[in-house]
């Protein structure tokens, strides 16, 4: 694929992958963080003792009940205003024994309260391992809960914490004014972290206040959630663990697989529409090239034997006409058949389809067959390492090759200059360079010359090298091309 036909496949994902960070960092939040996040309505059984006047014998405890409720409303897009009850009811006669209400504002997406800052409203979504302060309950200070550690509940992880404090609770007991009311508090909370939901809560206190020097009980009591209380808090705080991973993982997964899923579906069409143009546009240029080629071919053979007539007439008169000038334009015209000539035998080896003849022969050995049948000028030099390097291979069709090569390398030098060819082996492959200290293979073409009739020169067919590579990778080889110096790669394996 080109880089134009990654634009569509590119912009999609980009735009997949946004919508994905969009929806988990974004949208899951929103969903997560909503309004019934606030809501709460807690129930607990337990006792307590009280007295009427302070000094009072404290009597038997009595079964009470407690409810605590939370309910939510947007202020803005980040606060929430939370209206917060707790009542304590007598179970036997339903009268209310404490009452406190209270308004607070909350961060939505911290949880935690404005006021008193840096005290959570309740405990936060993936509740970590540490202590946190909380402002669970109004009439009494911020609780400052130490983690005990985890536990388990009908398959939910739980962590345990553990509150204790003294707060004064005197606006709560105008009975006893001007007394000062104070309360020892302990609890133990029992969250899930995910949700950040209380499991279980269990509280006991002692109200009291002092009086030379000692506590002089005015409440005491317990209470802790009531069993159905526990029950339905566990099957909502499983239902939320699921909503949170629907949220959380199967849905930008299954995003991600519907990205993944278009975007290798349009890579995949784009690739089957390349490769159907591409096997188009090989086919119309096959039918091109065959049709050239038996065109080449007739005209080709045509043309050979009168340029024959004509070398040879050409011969006979160099040695009735002697004189220098005459001598000057025969070598002229001679020149000028065995370019012809050279090009004829371009468009054959081209056109020409024949199987290979195979035997084992020295690499150097098929090199020098070469350079015997080119006439090489004094000013150009061959330079062959030295090498026994034996492969198996048609030695006819690979002198073809290094006729082209070694011509293409002078040529490229003007026909003065070093042409070098070395031979190595490289794991089981033979490798021949052909060097030449010519200007080398300008970049913009350098993927284009093995095209057919792909040519530089003014005289040349552009079949040359188009039949260099079709020998070398009948051998089950390969041919490159590279700069300083100018290089020509054959790599053939040493015996096919």
């Amino acid at each position: 694929m080109t880089s134009s036909q990654y634009t569509i496949p590119i912009t999609i994902s980009a735009i997949g992958i946004a919508l994905i960070l969009l929806w988990m960092f974004w949208a899951t939040p929103s969903l997560e963080n909503d309004l019934e996040k606030f809501s709460q309505l807690d129930f607990y059984v337990g006792t307590s003792s009280d007295v009427d006047a302070i000094g009072d014998k404290m009597p038997e405890p009595t079964m009470i009940y407690s409810i605590y409720s939370q309910k939510a409303s947007p202020v803005n897009s980040t606060t929430v205003k939370v209206d917060a009850s707790f009542n304590i009811y007598d179970s036997a006669t339903e009268k209310k024994l404490w009452d406190s209400n209270s308004t607070n504002l909350v961060d939505k997406n911290t949880g935690k309260f404005i006021k008193p800052a840096n005290t959570y409203f309740r405990f936060p979504q993936n509740t970590q391992k540490q202590d946190y302060l909380v402002y669970l309950y109004s009439g009494i200070d911020p609780q400052p809960f130490t983690y005990q550690g985890e536990t388990t509940v009908e398959d939910l992880t739980i962590y345990k914490f553990s509150c204790s404090l003294t707060s004064d609770l005197s606006s709560s007991y105008p009975q006893f004014q001007p007394k000062k009311i104070l309360s020892d508090y302990t609890c133990d909370s029992w969250i899930e972290p995910t949700t950040g939901n209380e499991i279980y809560y269990d509280e006991h206190w002692t109200d009291y206040t002092v009086i030379d020097g000692k506590k002089v009980p005015v409440s005491v009591g317990s209470t802790h959630t009531a069993q159905y209380a526990e029950e339905i808090v566990i099957e909502e705080t499983k239902e939320k663990i699921h909503l949170f991973e629907i949220y959380g993982k199967i849905i930008p997964s299954l995003l991600g697989i519907i990205l993944a899923s278009i975007v290798i579906a349009i890579i995949v069409y784009q690739k089957q529409k390349q490769k159907i143009a591409d096997a188009r546009a090989k086919k119309e240029k096959d039918e091109k090239l065959t049709t050239i080629g038996l065109l080449s071919s007739r005209l080709a053979h045509d043309i050979r034997n009168p340029l024959a007539i004509i070398k040879n007439g050409i011969s006979l008169l160099k040695y009735e006409i002697t004189d220098q000038k005459s001598q000057e334009r025969f070598d002229m015209m001679e020149k000028a058949i065995s370019a012809i000539t050279h090009q004829i035998s371009d468009v054959m080896d081209f056109v020409r389809s024949k199987p290979l003849v195979i035997s084992e022969n020295t690499v150097t050995s098929i090199i020098n067959k070469s350079i015997k049948s080119l006439a090489i000028p004094d000013e150009v030099k061959i330079n062959i390492e030295p090498s026994d390097m034996k492969i198996k291979c048609d030695s006819k069709q690979l002198e073809i090759v290094f006729n082209n090569l070694i011509t293409n390398a002078m040529e490229a030098m003007n026909y003065q200059g070093t042409v070098t060819i070395k031979i190595k082996e490289v794991r089981g492959l033979v490798h021949i360079d052909v060097q030449d200290l010519g200007p080398g293979v300008p970049l913009d073409i350098m993927d284009k010359i093995f095209d057919p009739l792909f040519t530089t020169k003014q005289t040349g067919t552009g079949l040359g090298l188009v039949s260099c590579r079709s020998i070398i990778e009948q051998h089950g080889g390969k041919i490159t091309v590279s700069n300083n110096p100018t290089t020509f790669t054959i790599i053939i394996p040493k015996s096919i």
